[in-house]
């Protein structure tokens, strides 16, 4: 992992994972990201809420929030599977405006007051 090398630095203390306020395996997650494995590390991580009380405590000075905010990212932009309904939605609100959002095309200000032109 180009990005975060030092997650190669791991000593395998395991102080991420007993300082972890979600209780979660922070240490495993860590080694997915260190094989490659980004599904899996996304997965580990998912209830992460990047409180950074695992990072204080590494004596090798992982950012253990940011190695899963990137495995997420990649796993949501690249290895998981594409929603066509999200893609459809996106395209059919495409140059759409919101209802009630500040430019609408009803000639209506916010809160359903006239507009002055």
């Amino acid at each position: 992992m180009q990005l975060y090398p030092e997650i190669y630095a791991c000593i395998g203390c395991n102080a991420c994972t007993k300082s972890c306020t979600q209780e979660l395996n922070v240490m495993q997650y860590i080694a997915y990201a260190q094989r490659g494995d980004f599904a899996a590390c996304a997965e580990e991580s998912f209830d992460c809420v990047m409180c950074g009380v695992c990072s204080a405590r590494c004596p090798a000075g992982i950012s253990h929030p940011q190695v899963a905010m990137l495995a997420r990212r990649i796993n949501g932009k690249y290895l998981m599977p594409k929603s066509q309904h999200l893609e459809d939605r996106v395209q059919g609100n495409c140059g759409r405006r919101l209802p009630g959002a500040p430019g609408d095309l009803d000639g209506q200000a916010p809160g359903g007051a006239a507009r002055a032109v």
